[in-house]
């Protein structure tokens, strides 16, 4: 009996096909992981990616170590984790889209400052073709443009390769209509600061209601690597540094608790 050997493009096809098959019938949570090699205006990278048959579509998330040559705060390496959403094209391939983060906890460092205008993420997208066995292609977004490949699919048979963990637990009741009334007239002046007018009219804060945020994201990989930075779905810049670095602080001493913030429920510019 002649061997007949399947080429790596049948192979790819072959598996495309049943990760449709499994969001078309609505099999939640069936993954495939993905080897991803690229690079960017940085440098060189490789990582992981993870395509995610939900109920409710495609969900991606890509997971990417830069080379040792490119580094940052005080000399440490960089990580950047995507996640977003992924729609199957014709022929094997994928287009993806994301949301970056830009206005966090920190308003202003160095000459950049946050305004505004950044509440609303950056978006980026990239549209990977099947060639020759692989998925090749680009992303593009503001200051995001990459060139990468995504190869040897593999059904995922253990825990995601990236998961956040974030528990937000409000402190109090919300306020009753009078109180909040009484309370913003009493500090009508606080409201008419420079730094605090932007945010007056946003519906968090004009329904305050405080909360315990309890993160352990990555606690495991600062352990594991105590000299790395990893933004997570965030452009890269030194804001967004800044601040993965201050997440990052209380992960990577051993023994200590887990940092539990308070604040106002959501994401609001600090002055």
């Amino acid at each position: 009996m002649k061997q007949v050997n399947a080429s790596p493009h049948l192979g790819f096809c072959l598996w495309a096909m049943l990760l449709c098959l499994a969001g078309s019938i609505g099999l939640a949570q069936a993954s495939t992981v993905f080897t991803v090699e690229g690079f960017d205006a940085r440098g060189s990278f490789k990582g992981q990616a993870e395509i995610t048959a939900t109920n409710n579509g495609y969900q991606f998330v890509r997971v990417i170590n830069y080379e040792d040559a490119v580094r940052v705060e005080d000399g440490r390496t960089l990580a950047w984790v995507w996640m977003g959403k992924a729609v199957a094209t014709p022929g094997g391939g994928w287009t993806f889209s994301a949301n970056l983060q830009r206005a966090d906890f920190i308003k202003h460092r160095g000459p950049l400052t946050r305004t505004q205008a950044d509440q609303t993420p950056t978006a980026i997208s990239g549209t990977l073709a099947l060639d020759h066995g692989v998925l090749k292609g680009q992303f593009q977004g503001l200051d995001v443009a990459t060139s990468e490949t995504w190869s040897m699919p593999a059904v995922s048979t253990t825990a995601p390769i990236f998961e956040a963990s974030i528990a937000q637990t409000p402190t109090h009741n919300a306020l009753q209509s009078s109180t909040r009334n009484a309370l913003f007239s009493l500090y009508a002046s606080f409201q008419a600061l420079p730094d605090v007018a932007p945010y007056a009219d946003l519906s968090l804060f004009k329904n305050p209601i405080h909360t315990a945020i309890r993160d352990t994201t990555d606690y495991d990989f600062y352990q594991q690597h105590p000299k790395a930075l990893r933004v997570i779905n965030k452009v890269i810049d030194p804001i967004s540094l800044q601040e993965t670095l201050v997440r990052a602080g209380g992960s990577i001493i051993k023994g200590s608790a887990l940092p539990v913030m308070m604040r106002p429920c959501g994401r609001v510019l600090t002055p």
